[in-house]
């Protein structure tokens, strides 16, 4: 009601030529609500000039300049690329309007919206509504209305006459949380928290600018007269008073003692309040502590991750705000597949062996080429190195896939029995079998789980490994085989049946398949190599991958069949 009235009286101070008067809200709070209860004013130049605060609105600003917006469009259903040939890609990418970059653009609107909780700018378009510039206004010279069913901008001049009106389509408004148009001001809604910090603060500068407080006293056992206490501060300060001074020794006279007096427990209890209020504000804007000079709980071993929060819970949801906005006003129907996106990689990146492994980790699986990598290293592409690797043996898919005619001759081998010799295995009767390739991979992994299990085996037998009997031991060597199977050859089954166009369920079922075959085969062939064991284990890792394998081929050939049908 306060700041209701103040209003009117104003408008009415300048009579009727001051009906669509704009009166600022910082001339508002002056005149009606900007004192708190810490006995300080509270405005929005005067938050600014608190440093937690200050801090805390030029580090998300500098942030949100720093990171690059860049425009896409989407070419595919999960395919993209950069819309360069754009007037806007160049606008958001490097200069706005002819006079800001890209950086002072974004880092003035972020701070007017952290400070004043709305951020205004206006879309120049030409005649034929292509964009020509976005104008940042400031944020306590617009006024928002809805007259109608769409959105009024009023801009008001310094003077607080109205200069122009502007629609909603003509506007970029990146804005706090508030009634779901308009933002309400950080500076408003936390002006107490933020007082208690400028009272604390301002506190601070008086006690060390005005402390009368002694360091300590001489005592006298007995009254001195004036003369005598002047002579004797007199004669201490020239003795004592001055860092070049400090630390000499003091000869006391007549009974004299020196007492040094502490810090009050209120004054003790100032620094630990100044602390607790940045805390305040890394609290209201989500930001970690230690971004903001609070190292107290920040350790080598959280503080890379408290970085990955800041971008996430911070950054993040302003990035989203700051991406549909411009998507919904610079490209509204005539361009729905252009889209914006900050690129928040630059904020994130870890020390050297951290991304170095981390590219490896994606580069192994597939789903990263080396080339990429060395994009993100600011290195130039090599040629050849923009085909993803197949994690099972590092080669390239049209490689791995690629089905061959077996030789002559091949036994055991490349394609099912009954298929005609140099027919590839992808023609004939709609059936397609292991690549040659692919079966040797097959093989070798094979081979090496079963040596795995039989060299287990025969340690622990031999050892008596921690007093286990036999039966105790076969049980835990066919649980351990069983898993081999399961997440050492898993994978290579996985490829063979993405090779023969097969889905991850039928890889599934084979995998099933074969470790209940081959966990109980295991388990009779371990019971039987009880009287004589050296002959059975060796006719075990000898012929059990090819049967293996054989079952694999089998099993997918029938699954493809299956497909067909």
């Amino acid at each position: 009601m306060a700041k209701h009235r103040f209003r009117n009286w104003l408008r009415g101070l300048f009579g009727g030529a001051a009906k669509r008067m704009h009166v600022p809200q910082w001339l508002v709070d002056y005149f009606t609500g900007g004192e708190v209860g810490a006995g300080v004013h509270v405005s929005h130049e005067s938050a600014l000039k608190w440093t937690a605060f200050g801090a805390a609105v030029d580090l998300v600003s500098d942030s949100m300049g720093q990171m690059p917006c860049l425009l896409y469009r989407r070419t595919g259903e999960h395919t993209r690329t950069r819309a360069r040939d754009l007037v806007e890609y160049k606008l958001l990418r490097r200069q706005p309007n002819p006079e800001q970059s890209a950086f002072t653009f974004f880092s003035s609107m972020q701070g007017w919206a952290m400070t004043w909780g709305n951020a205004y700018a206006e879309i120049q378009r030409a005649a034929l509504g292509k964009t020509v510039a976005l104008w940042p206004i400031p944020s306590n010279r617009v006024k928002v209305t809805r007259p109608k069913s769409e959105l009024h901008y009023e801009v008001y001049d310094e003077k607080g006459q109205l200069q122009t009106v502007l629609f909603g389509h003509e506007v970029i408004h990146i804005h706090t949380l508030g009634d779901g148009i308009v933002g309400r001001s950080p500076v408003s809604q936390y002006r107490e928290a933020i007082g208690l910090g400028l009272a604390a603060e301002k506190y601070s500068a008086a006690f060390f600018g005005n402390n009368a407080s002694p360091g300590g006293v001489l005592e006298h056992p007995t009254h001195l007269s004036d003369d005598a206490i002047k002579h004797l501060r007199e004669s201490w300060n020239a003795e004592h008073g001055g860092p070049g001074k400090s630390n000499r020794p003091a000869i006391l006279e007549e009974g004299m003692t020196w007492k040094t007096v502490g810090l009050p427990p209120e004054d003790s209890e100032l620094i630990a309040t100044r602390t607790m209020q940045i805390r305040e504000i890394a609290r209201i804007f989500h930001i970690p502590p230690h971004m903001l000079g609070d190292l107290e709980r920040a350790t080598f071993s959280n503080i890379e991750h408290q970085g990955i929060e800041y971008v996430t819970h911070c950054l993040g949801p302003w990035m989203v705000q700051w991406e549909q906005e411009i998507a919904n006003k610079l490209f509204p129907l005539d361009k729905p597949d252009v889209y914006a996106e900050f690129l928040s990689q630059s904020l994130m990146r870890g020390d050297t062996p951290s991304r170095y492994a981390a590219y490896q980790t994606g580069i192994n699986a597939g789903w990263f080429t080396r080339n990429e990598a060395r994009e993100r290293e600011n290195l130039n592409p090599i040629d050849g190195l923009d085909e993803p690797l197949v994690p099972v043996n590092m080669t390239t898919p049209d490689l791995l896939g690629k089905q061959q005619a077996p030789p002559a001759g091949n036994q055991g081998g490349g394609q099912d029995q009954g298929q005609d010799e140099g027919k590839p295995a992808d023609e004939g009767d709609g059936s397609r079998a292991l690549s040659p390739a692919m079966r040797d991979l097959l093989m070798d992994i094979a081979a090496r789980v079963v040596r795995r299990a039989v060299r287990t085996f025969r340690k622990r037998v031999k050892a008596g490994h921690n007093g286990d009997g036999f039966d105790t031991t076969l049980e835990i060597v066919a649980n351990d085989h069983a898993e081999q199977i399961r997440t050492v050859l898993g994978p290579a089954i996985y490829a063979a049946a993405s090779s023969m166009r097969l889905d991850e369920i039928h890889a599934s079922r084979c995998i099933g398949a074969l470790i209940g075959t081959y966990e109980r085969g295991f388990r009779q062939t371990l019971a039987a190599a009880k009287p004589n064991p050296a002959d059975v284990l060796l006719n075990f890792e000898r012929n059990a991958p090819r049967a293996m394998v054989a079952a694999i081929a089998q099993e997918l050939t029938h699954a493809h069949a299956d497909t067909d049908e």
